[in-house]
Parts: structure tokens; sequence; C-alpha cells
């Protein structure tokens, strides 16, 4: 099991990317006794590197990303931790394609939104 130096419990971290998100203000810890997850937001794939590096560096053991990072923003912060800690990616599955794509059209995220094309 992957340890941190500081604590017996495995630091991990989830990063969510919405407009107007910054991770100083838009964050939170969930504790249990096995695991430290830290949630933050952030604005953009940029601000989004920075902060991987810095949670890397402050013992962060692993990444997880929202789905609105896709597969461009997911290489960017493989890219930015130099493959220090695993990334993934949240996903999710074929039955539930209609849910999500419903709740995709009434997002005003635009990392969200979906691109509905009208036949021609």
């Amino acid at each position: 099991m992957c340890e941190n130096q500081d604590s017996e419990k495995i630091r991990c971290a989830h990063l969510f990317l919405i407009p107007q998100a910054a991770p100083e203000t838009h964050h939170a810890t969930i504790e249990t006794p096995l695991v430290r997850i830290e949630v933050y937001g952030v604005d953009s794939y940029d601000a989004g590197e920075k902060l991987s590096r810095d949670l890397v560096s402050s013992g962060i053991v692993m990444i997880e990303l929202c789905g609105s990072w896709g597969y461009e923003g997911a290489s960017r912060i493989v890219k930015a931790v130099g493959n220090q800690v695993p990334v993934g990616v949240v996903m999710h599955q074929q039955h539930n394609c209609f849910g999500l794509a419903t709740v995709m059209l009434q997002s005003k995220n635009p990392h969200n939104r979906l691109n509905v094309r009208t036949p021609t």
C-alpha cells in the first residue's frame, strides 16, 4: 500500500474543472481512518497543472480528475506530474449515457457542455 511519509493515510486528490474556481477557495478534505481525499476546483488546464505539481510535492500519491478534463486535460496533468503519481479520470458506464447527457445538456459549465449538432 502507498503511504504518505507524514502519516499512515493515503493522500489522494480529486480535481474538477469549472470556470471561476480557485483551489485556494474551492476545496474540501474528506478523511477516513485509511485515506485523505483532497478535492479542488480549478478554472483551467494551466491552473490544474500547477496545482498537480504542488500537490505531488506536498505528498499526494494519486490524482483523480473529473470527466470534464477529457483526454487532452488528463494528458496535460500526466505530463505536468511527470508520471510521479498515477492519474485517473472519472468515467461513466454506458447504461448511464442518457442520464449523463441530460445533465450535460443543462450544465452551464463550458467544459461539460455537449456539442449537440443538429442534422442539416
